[in-house]
């Protein structure tokens, strides 16, 4: 961030949101150049479309920035939403970028830690608005974690409670594909055999299809939901991970996916076998890092886990690749693919924590923290 005077402002309305766009994006590019990581959940084309399609009723945009002169310099996209405890209205702030995210951070080009600085700063002074903020899926060592949590207690008229949030296998990608499978125990190396060749007998016709144009995706997302609607039917259904468990979710993903694939930022792999789709992955671009957001599996294969055979054969291509750095793996357990038994294969566990934050200077938020001590 530069140097020069910075000012705060804060975003609560939708035609501002849009109008931003433009700003928004330049700013992404920059942070981009300048070696940052990408930030898919804090990009204006996500907060956008997560706004438009996700937000729930009473629900009020809070999207603090950061800039100089007219040049945005950080974007912190969060929402205002409205709950009732001990009979009365707590205002709760968290991150737009957790609703279909994961691990949402702030925006900024140069020195993310000034950039959050900054931003606690003005959304302390406007404590008068809000009365708890929630940030999930900190990574350790971030400026939150260092700063805000670094003495849990009462500092500054704030109560910060820091926990145990997420905590998301992920791969390594510029390996050897062969090294990375000689390094799994052999019995975890027969097992996927037995599997491979078990598919093979059931599904002799077993291939895989890439989509990845923004033409390619509807019709790709409609047999990524065919599959749920017959998992949904079937014993193994698990309504809150799938999709099509919302209306609004489908109809986020159907503006989402096709942006992002025109853009080299989403894939959607299928597998087919016996005349059918039997599984099927969604894979998102953040900068250098692949995000396996969601996976299904067919419910009568589902005990020979193609979804995970999907990944484990997708992890592979990338390795050999060389065009990405890492995967993330972020689908949930579910009957589709279950995360325990993936993590074995996978080289890495990425913990995160969860801060709490009070604001003592209101009477509903020692409310709602005592409710959460009560709860504890």
């Amino acid at each position: 961030m530069s140097a020069t005077r910075v000012s705060a402002d804060l975003i609560t309305d939708e035609a501002a949101l849009l109008a931003l766009g433009p700003a928004w994006d330049a700013l992404e590019a920059r942070a981009q150049a300048g070696g940052a990581p990408g930030q898919l959940y804090v990009s204006h084309r996500y907060v956008r479309l997560a706004w438009q399609h996700l937000r729930q009723p009473g629900d009020e945009l809070f999207v603090l920035t950061l800039g100089d002169a007219g040049h945005l310099q950080a974007v912190w996209p969060l929402v205002l939403r409205r709950s009732r405890q001990a009979k009365m209205e707590v205002r709760q702030l968290g991150p737009i970028g957790i609703w279909e995210g994961e691990r949402p951070h702030v925006l900024c080009e140069g020195d993310a830690d000034t950039a959050w600085a900054g931003l606690w700063s003005a959304l302390a002074g406007l404590r008068s608005r809000w009365h708890v903020l929630t940030l999930p899926e900190l990574d350790a060592g971030s400026w939150p974690l260092r700063q805000l949590a670094v003495r849990p207690g009462v500092a500054g008229g704030f109560q910060v409670r820091a926990q145990a949030d997420t905590a998301a296998p992920w791969q390594p990608l510029g390996g050897d594909a062969v090294a990375w499978r000689v390094r799994r125990p052999a019995a975890l190396r027969q097992a996927r055999e037995h599997v491979q060749h078990a598919l093979k007998r059931r599904l002799p016709d077993l291939s895989t299809e890439v989509l990845n144009t923004g033409a390619d995706m509807p019709a790709a997302l409609d047999r990524f939901l065919a599959i749920e609607a017959r998992l949904a039917a079937s014993p193994l259904a698990d309504a809150h991970y799938r999709i099509s468990s919302k209306p609004e979710r489908v109809a986020f993903y159907r503006a989402f996916l096709p942006l992002l694939a025109a853009r080299g930022e989403a894939e959607l792999r299928l597998m087919r076998g016996g005349g059918q789709d039997v599984a099927a992955l969604i894979r998102l671009r953040c900068g250098g890092v692949w995000l396996e957001r969601h996976a299904v599996a067919a419910p009568d294969v589902v005990d020979l886990a193609p979804a995970q055979e999907l990944l484990l054969q997708t992890l592979a291509e990338a390795m050999r690749d060389g065009a990405t750095q890492e995967s993330d793996l972020l689908w949930p357990p579910d009957a589709s693919g279950r995360v325990e038994a993936l993590t074995p294969w996978l080289d890495g566990v990425r913990p995160t924590e969860r801060l709490t934050i009070w604001n003592l200077r209101s009477r509903m938020a020692l409310r709602a923290l005592a409710g959460w001590l009560l709860r504890r």
